[in-house]
């Protein structure tokens, strides 16, 4: 059914994608585990959860989006046989990192200050301040672990980040269970229990991938690199700030439109919004499968840019389509058959229930155009290909979802179900739109011999 090079590559994105998938479940869990344990505090304290952290990674995913184009950077420079370059390129990853920790944590400073502008309930607003102020103290240590976790699956050794990331999950829970709860002599702090769980566990995280990338002997040729000193990766900190800002935007677009979607059902109802972070949450676990293929198809791009093959370049691409294509259509079968019992998992407060299973079946409807578009980007960023990708992704989202989202939800009277609806729509634009972009840069590619700079389309 199969050439032995399709089982090949097959067997080669599972393997990239199962521990980064199991790393990124992990730390989606994470968040998850926070909704569960706060969900039995109150349903203002599970609002103020789900918005607050709308707006964490509303601004944080530009870090995120930033420092998702080192990877692809390491895996060319691993096939290209520069172990060294590696080795500076997670120096320059980690540079980069604390510029876009300071920054970020300076736009959060504003969200927090200016919170009462966007229009939520009282109770929850009050909450919202207080542990969005708490977790932004954790974007430093977030954003380090993102660049070493990002060096280590450029290098195919994905397994680390997902150790670390299952021992986070644990750790978390643990504190979770203490602080918001109050055990072991230490008060109740309800939400901002949860918060000062996240913080800690951010920082064991990333002290825990850096010894381990420090003393390991799996990376000694790569870390000989990591000696040179910051003058001399300045080149490398520019690639990464000018091809990581515009993968920074394509993330922030997408994460605003659900951010922006958050703050618009909190305008309808504080059950709507709990609803809505019930199977947000569910989305966002889902999510994290069809990005970890996205991530491990950028790496495997990557490879194949630098062995100047276009063939293992759509290989790549085509073996993880075909697979997150068949995820996605039992996801949604999935959604639709168990949406109550998912729903009461979290709560069963009788207004949340009136709402959240309709909300599951519309979440279900989406999730295979998001897993398209992002196998897509995941392609296109592995090709280093981000400026026009990034005008795609802030068109889908800023011209047509979100306009449509409002017009569905108060115009036509829609509610909460009008903003999902355009949701659908912005993530199905994206991905038609990526999808030419994709093999219109792929058809100018002429490397089967050789590939230049002059080549590659900016």
């Amino acid at each position: 059914m199969f050439s032995q090079t399709t089982k090949t590559e097959i067997r080669d994105i599972f393997q990239l994608s199962i521990p980064i998938i199991i790393s990124q479940v992990g730390y989606m869990l994470m968040g998850f585990s926070d909704n569960l344990m706060v969900g039995s505090v109150s349903p203002a304290a599970l609002a103020a959860c789900g918005v607050s952290n709308s707006v964490f990674f509303l601004v944080v995913v530009i870090g995120i989006g930033g420092l998702s184009v080192l990877a692809p950077m390491v895996s060319k420079g691993k096939e290209e046989g520069l172990h060294a370059h590696c080795g500076s390129c997670l120096k320059a990853g980690l540079a980069v990192s604390f510029l876009y920790s300071f920054l970020i944590i300076f736009f959060l400073s504003l969200f927090i200050y200016y919170f009462d502008l966007l229009g939520q309930k009282p109770d929850v607003a009050l909450l919202s301040k207080e542990y969005l102020a708490i977790i932004t103290i954790s974007v430093l240590p977030m954003m380090l672990f993102m660049a070493l976790k990002q060096f280590t699956d450029g290098l195919e050794n994905t397994k680390v980040g997902m150790y670390v990331s299952l021992s986070g999950l644990v750790v978390n829970v643990l504190l979770c269970y203490v602080f918001i709860y109050g055990h072991f002599g230490i008060p109740a702090m309800g939400l901002n229990g949860a918060g000062l769980a996240t913080l800690l566990t951010r920082v064991f995280m990333f002290a825990a991938m850096y010894w381990y990338v420090k003393t390991s002997k799996d990376f000694i040729q790569e870390m000989q690199g990591f000696t040179t000193s910051i003058a001399k990766v300045k080149d490398d900190c520019l690639q990464l700030l000018q091809k990581g800002l515009p993968a920074g935007f394509q993330m922030l677009a997408e994460c605003s439109a659900f951010c922006i979607a958050a703050i618009m059902v909190g305008w309808i109802s504080t059950a709507d919004l709990a609803a809505h972070q019930i199977v947000l949450s569910w989305a966002g676990l889902s999510y994290m499968i069809s990005s970890g293929i996205s991530i491990a198809v950028s790496i495997r791009v990557g490879a194949g840019l630098g062995a100047k093959s276009k063939q293992r370049i759509l290989l790549s691409t085509y073996v993880g389509m075909g697979i997150v294509v068949i995820y996605e259509c039992l996801t949604l079968g999935g959604f639709v058959i168990g949406r109550e019992y998912l729903a009461q998992l979290f709560t069963i407060d009788p207004e949340v229930m009136a709402i959240a299973p309709t909300l599951m079946i519309l979440m279900g409807l989406f999730q295979l155009p998001d897993g398209i578009q992002v196998v897509w980007l995941g392609a296109l960023r592995g090709l280093l290909d981000v400026k026009l990708p990034t005008y795609i992704v802030l068109f889908a989202y800023t011209g047509v979802c979100l306009p449509l989202a409002y017009l569905l939800a108060f115009t036509f009277g829609f509610g909460t179900k009008g903003i999902w609806f355009g949701l659908v729509i912005g993530l199905l634009i994206s991905a038609i739109l990526n999808s030419f972009r994709f093999f219109w840069f792929t058809k100018r590619l002429k490397f089967e011999v050789e590939i230049t700079k002059e080549e590659v389309v900016d």
